[in-house]
């Protein structure tokens, strides 16, 4: 793949999409709200998309335990990349404390 399209946000969309992939029922809850939230930031896409995706699936499967695993950051963008700094800036500040 060409490296814009493996940057941050890519990352962060493609977990949503596969969450959503997971739990088909979430999928029209979903749309809606990338529909209302046009977010292009690191930050903005992980809190209206990625933790809207985990909120949905949680609330329809609450017995159903999620593994997500973060494989190859070093591939997300350039080293120098702001948006590469902005994602791993973003889940040592917050990621813990906001997934539900």
């Amino acid at each position: 793949k060409e490296i814009s399209t493996q940057g941050p946000t890519t990352l962060l969309k493609s977990i949503a999409y596969q969450i959503a992939k997971s739990c088909p029922s979430i999928c029209g809850d979903l749309l809606e709200v990338l529909k209302e939230k046009n977010e292009t930031t690191v930050e903005g896409i992980f809190g209206s998309v990625l933790l809207k995706a985990l909120e949905l699936v949680t609330s329809k499967q609450p017995s159903q335990k999620y593994l997500i695993i973060f494989d190859a950051l070093d591939e997300c963008g350039l080293e120098e990349s702001q948006a590469r700094r902005d994602l791993l800036q973003l889940f040592q500040r917050q990621f813990l404390r906001k997934l539900p």
